[in-house]
C-alpha cells in the first residue's frame, strides 16, 4: 500500500500532498490537472485518493489499493 494523495488548494495554487508531506509533490493552475496527475499516482502506490474543494472539506474519495479485475 503506498501513500493517499491529497487534491487540496493552498496559497490560490492546487496542489498534490502525500498524508503527512508538508511540501507539494506538484502543483497546478486548477483542480482538474491535480486531480488528474493525483490519480496517476494513486493507481501506481495503490493507495486512496481524497479531493478537498476550495473550502479545504473532503468532497471525494478514491480507493485505488485493490488490483484492477
Amino acid at each position: 500500500m503506498g501513500i493517499n494523495q491529497h487534491v487540496i488548494l493552498e496559497d490560490e495554487e492546487w496542489q498534490v500532498k502525500g498524508d503527512g508531506n508538508m511540501q507539494a509533490t506538484k502543483v497546478f493552475d486548477s483542480q482538474e490537472e491535480a486531480v488528474s496527475y493525483a490519480k496517476e499516482i494513486s493507481t501506481y502506490e495503490k493507495s486512496k485518493l481524497i479531493i478537498h474543494d476550495e473550502d479545504g472539506e473532503i468532497c471525494k474519495k478514491y480507493d485505488y489499493m485493490k488490483e484492477p479485475q
